[in-house]
């Protein structure tokens, strides 16, 4: 009887120092585990702070660009016509030039690819007079070449708003190449590799869209010029 005893708890004790390392492994795996979770959170929420300051960055860039663009903007149409005249027209030169290229059929829709295609377009002079007629004045000097260009350098050397490694500064590059090499010409390769620079995402809002159909009214105004029975070469 006493040797069973001793056999039960010898047994026992055996069975105990088995699960110790089996406990062990397990208290070190729980550890592990725990551990890459809170690196998978830790990480997880320094991306997601970095895509918030991004945005915000973004954002900051956009109301200050525009505020910029529209500041330009205003003292042209106010130099050009008298505040009350025509007001609508002027604060929407560069949407109602847009709406009137898609519906002659110059320009399919509202994005990088059509802009692209738009350029390779030979836009018929009569398109101008008939734009001028419907707005009903000569909106030359409202569509002045480079004015907007300015606010990238001054939110880029004034504010800091942007990096080296970012669009606006790759854009700003490409478009001095312009500026140098592409004789202000519409379907310069330049003013393409200029244009790819912008995210798509931001090319749908209209202050990145101004400077190209500046660019195109004033190239066609310039090609064209205007006589008593319309435009001719």
């Amino acid at each position: 009887m006493v040797i069973l005893e001793t056999n039960y708890e010898s047994n026992k004790a055996d069975k105990s120092a088995s699960l110790l390392p089996q406990l062990a492994i397990t208290e070190t795996g729980c550890k592990q585990y725990m551990f890459r979770k809170f690196l998978l959170l830790f990480f997880s929420v320094l991306l997601i702070s970095c895509a918030s300051n991004k945005n915000k960055s973004e954002l900051l860039f956009d109301q200050k660009f525009k505020e910029c663009t529209d500041e330009k903007y205003d003292r042209l149409a106010n130099q050009s016509l008298p505040i009350d005249t025509l007001l609508f027209q002027k604060e929407n030169i560069h949407s109602l030039l847009e709406n009137e290229l898609i519906i002659a059929g110059y320009l399919d829709k509202i994005s990088k690819e059509g802009y692209l295609k738009l350029f390779e377009n030979n836009i018929h002079p009569e398109f101008f007079k008939t734009f001028e007629s419907k707005i009903g004045f000569d909106p030359d000097l409202l569509f002045p070449i480079n004015s907007y260009i300015s606010c990238y350098g001054n939110l880029y050397h004034r504010l800091k708003l942007y990096d080296e490694d970012s669009w606006q500064f790759k854009f700003g590059y490409a478009y001095n190449q312009y500026e140098a090499y592409g004789n202000m010409k519409i379907k310069s390769n330049y003013l393409k590799e200029a244009l790819k620079q912008i995210p798509e995402r931001k090319f749908k809002n209209i202050i990145y869209r101004k400077v190209f159909l500046d660019l195109l009214y004033t190239y066609y105004e310039q090609t064209y010029t205007v006589s008593n029975n319309g435009y001719r070469k």
